[in-house]
Order: C-alpha cells, then structure tokens, then sequence
C-alpha cells in the first residue's frame, strides 16, 4: 500500500496509527502517522498540521508532507521515547535528564515564537535518540487552547519522570539536588524562561547551577528618628509622615543637599586714586578730575591659520585588515563545501585538538562560528567564547574532554559538506565519501568514536581521493 503515490507503507511503530514508510522518491525512510479526527473537523486539522510543519528546530521532529487525507510524513528518529527507556531500564542520570530537558525547551521556544503552543509534550513524545539527543514530536496535532506556560509545566513533569520514574502527582519529589529543586520551581510556576534555560544548560553542562529563585533578602532594619530642627510638625503631619515611610517595603536614603556652587566674583575695576591732600594751609584750586585710563590689550595678531592642537596633528589612520573568515559565513554565502575541501579542513583541525589535548586541556567549543578559514585551505581555531543556549555542535554528554571536541569536529564538518547542523534521521545528501567518518564522529557513546591516529588517515584518504 502506498500513500500519494510515493510512501510504501512497512510494519507499524508503537502504538497507534504510526507506521514505518519508505520514499520511493527520495530513497529514505520516513514515519508516517494518521490524523484520527472527525470527519467534519479534518479540512481544519491538516491546515493546522501544515502550520505547525513550517517550524524547525533541530530537536523539533520534521514533518515532510501533510496529505490531504490527514496523513504526517516526518523524518524517522532511531531511538525510544523517555518512557520507554525510563520503564526498561531506570530513571535518567541527572545530567543525562538536564541535557534532555534544555533540548527540549529549546524547541519549545521554537514552537512559541512561531505563534503556537504543543500542548502535549509529555515522556511519550520526547524521543531520545541512538546519538544522545532528544527530540520532541507530536507538534502536529490538533491545535490546543493552552498558554505556552502550560508547555512549560509539562516540561517540568516530563523531567520530574525522567529522574523519579514516576510523575509529581500530588507529591513532588523533593529539591535534593539542584536539578529536583529547579524541577519544584517549574512546577510551581516560579521561574521564567530564561532563568530555566539558563539552569538547565549549567546543569546539563556539568556546572554548578545558581538557584533559580533566589531566597528573600531580609528586611531592612527600622529607620531610627533623628531629633529634628526648627518647629516640630503637627500630629496630621506626623501620620502622614509615618504612613510614607513604613508603607514603603524598602527604606531609601534621603538625597544628599547639592553642594554650594562657588560665586565667581566680578574682575575688579580699576577705581582713580584721590588726590592727595594739600601740604600747605594755602587754598590751592580744586584740580580737575583725569579720566580713568584705558585698558591696555594685547595687540591683535594678523589672522592666518590656526594651527592645530598637538592631539589632531596624528598621522592619517591606517586601513584595518579585513577581518577573518569563518566556517559559518562562508557556508552561509556559498552553501556547502566539496568533500575532499572538508576533509583537509578536519585534518588541520584535528592536529591542533590533538596539540591541546597532549597537554591535558580540551577546546570545550569546536563549532563553525571559531574555526576561521586561512589562505591556502588551512584553517584554526579561535580561543572558546561563551554562547547562550544549546549549541547543536555540543556533544550528548557535554563539553566534557577530549572525546567531546571530536564529537564537536564532526558536527563541525557535517555542517560544512551539508550546509546545516547535524540532525537526528536527517540523511547526508553530499558527503558520499565523507559519510563513514561523520557518522562514526557523530556517535553518542564516545568509546565509539575514531581515535585520532585512525581520523586523521581517513580524512586523508578522503582528501587525497
């Protein structure tokens, strides 16, 4: 049986209408899932389906095509939903359940800033896949009437099960570490967005995690009232004084008084001298008042040019070098790079990471945006800057070691041969001999991943074919 004409349905996945389907078209394996609404509802159910397929996230599942018989074509995901692996096994380690959780609420930010709200983000529809992500699904069901806080509640129950096994119910676990004490504030509605996002990646980090809602500071003591000078106010005054001081929930302290500006006294003027007294008793005639001389100026230059002060006469400023090129403008502006150019980019790359971890450190940011590109087909890394967010070019169990850079490389150079961040089931369309080596880079279980010695001759090989 085939949907529209391309969709060769295989055996059922799970529970309900979700099946396995293969592309005849684009030779790839898709899941494919059936709209159960009613029959009056369907025509305004796959136009939200097709909304609700226009936002894309690379923890968000994509959706390929919405049929008009109410049939979703998305990427198929390896792995198992969170309750599956919570039920099999056991809850998830703390950082395991944090990374989860932060790449969830980051599609969820996704979701609400495309105008829409998921509604149904539970442990069913968080995937987690063979490579160490999550991935949440179920987008594109009827659109529900919830703000987007409920997406964030859901969240906090959904983590609350991956680290309890079971959900808050009536009883939240307690706040025993960092992560349980975050999990209780989400529940309780208590901590915005940012704050959780930023909580959750310290967490998934491995870093200590500032609490995310601080303790009250205490009260500021009773101001104590000073005797004051001149006449006292009246009873009236007083009350109302009182009511403006303590009903404030914080004292302030008055403004300090301006201080006096100096006076700037008049130039003195030049009075005449009195005429001296007369030496002799001999009535002399009055003498007549002289005229106060003029001031004397000094003489007027003839103009000319002014000459410039000493700070304005600096040499004419040189032209700044251009400024660097890296990986991310450059696939950006040109699309994506030629598999053999890829690989001698990783062969520089991998010797500077395998300089840096010979003396014990690791880069903790190997991503596009530091590796700059250099005349003559080499590249470097630029020192690690700090990024807000999941990076999708961090490795599933974090910026741990050395291990991580190398996951972080193959993240890089898939970008770089695909033109896009690594994605779960996303297949790669201009790798071909590149391909082998991304995906043994781009495992989730670092003793899996190539070592150096092993990369470096088949990146060589790839970039000598």
């Amino acid at each position: 049986m085939k949907l529209a004409g391309r969709y060769r349905l295989l055996n059922p996945l799970g529970e309900g209408a979700v099946r396995l389907a293969f592309d005849e078209e684009l030779h790839r394996d898709v899941v494919v899932k059936e709209l159960r609404v009613p029959a009056d509802q369907l025509q305004s159910a796959v136009r939200d389906a097709r909304t609700a397929a226009t936002v894309r996230h690379p923890c968000l599942v994509t959706v390929f095509d919405v049929l008009d018989d109410g049939w979703l074509v998305m990427e198929f995901v390896s792995g198992c939903s969170l309750d599956r692996a919570v039920a099999s096994r056991h809850p998830l380690p703390l950082v395991q359940a944090a990374r989860a959780g932060v790449q969830v609420l980051e599609a969820l930010s996704a979701v609400h800033a495309a105008g829409l709200v998921h509604g149904r983000v539970n442990p069913g529809n968080v995937m987690l896949t063979t490579t160490g992500r999550a991935v949440l699904m179920g987008l594109c069901g009827p659109r529900p009437a919830l703000p987007p806080s409920a997406d964030l509640w859901s969240l906090a129950a959904s983590l609350h099960f991956a680290v309890e096994g079971r959900p808050p119910g009536h009883e939240p676990a307690p706040a025993a570490d960092p992560l349980r004490a975050l999990i209780r504030d989400l529940l309780d509605g208590r901590v915005p967005v940012e704050v959780a996002r930023e909580a959750l990646a310290g967490l998934a980090s491995g870093r200590p995690a500032a609490p995310a809602v601080p303790p009250p500071a205490p009260p500021p003591p009773p101001a104590v009232p000073q005797p004051m000078a001149g006449p006292q106010p009246s009873a009236e005054e007083g009350r109302s004084g009182l009511r403006r001081i303590f009903g404030r929930k914080r004292a302030t302290a008055p403004e300090p008084a301006p201080a006096p500006q100096p006076i700037q006294q008049p130039h003195p003027v030049q009075q005449p001298q009195p005429a001296p007294a007369p030496a002799q008793s001999v009535q002399q005639p009055t003498p007549e008042p002289q005229p106060m001389p003029e001031p004397q100026s000094a003489p007027v230059p003839a103009p000319g040019p002014v000459p410039a002060p000493p700070s304005a006469q600096q040499p004419a400023p040189q032209p700044l070098p251009p400024a660097e090129l890296r990986l991310d403008a450059r696939v950006a502006a040109q699309g994506p790079l030629p598999p053999r150019e890829v690989a001698a980019l990783g062969l520089c790359l991998l010797d500077e990471l395998v300089a840096l971890h010979q003396r014990g450190a690791h880069h903790g940011d190997v991503r596009p945006g530091t590796v700059v590109l250099h005349p003559g087909g080499r590249a470097s890394l630029a020192p690690r800057t700090p990024i807000t967010g999941l990076s999708p070019f961090t490795a599933p169990e974090g910026n741990l070691g050395p291990a991580s850079d190398l996951w972080s490389l193959g993240a890089t150079l898939y970008m770089a041969v695909e033109g896009r961040p690594p994605a779960p089931g996303a297949p790669l369309a201009h790798a071909d001999a590149l391909a082998p080596v991304l995906f043994r880079l781009l495992s989730g279980d670092p003793a899996q991943r190539p070592a150096p010695d092993a990369l470096r001759e088949e990146l060589k090989a790839v970039a000598e074919a």
